[in-house]
């Protein structure tokens, strides 16, 4: 997944308080940063222990300041998904 905040897209180098979690009882892996003063990012990757190799994945964008968001996710080989939206915070 990609993420841009005000059109610019989120690397390495814009973001701060980065923190990981595994919490292997839930099968759950939280990460967890902050994107300049603007926006505060929340993701969780769930293993789906009744099918085998599956995983979901919870993303929590949380505006601290008025800013455009837009997730991008792409399937391989895909222009774009259907459930990609662009979010005004």
């Amino acid at each position: 997944m990609n993420l841009d905040v005000d059109q610019r897209r989120i690397s390495r180098g814009n973001i701060s308080n980065y923190m990981q979690i595994l919490n292997m009882r839930e099968a759950m892996l939280e990460t967890t940063f902050d994107v300049e003063d603007k926006v505060s990012v929340k993701h969780q990757v769930m293993s789906l222990r009744h099918l085998p190799y599956t995983a979901m994945s919870i993303v929590e964008i949380t505006a601290k300041k008025k800013c455009r968001s837009h997730p991008d996710v792409r399937d391989r080989g895909t222009k774009s998904s259907p459930g990609c939206q662009k979010l005004l915070c």
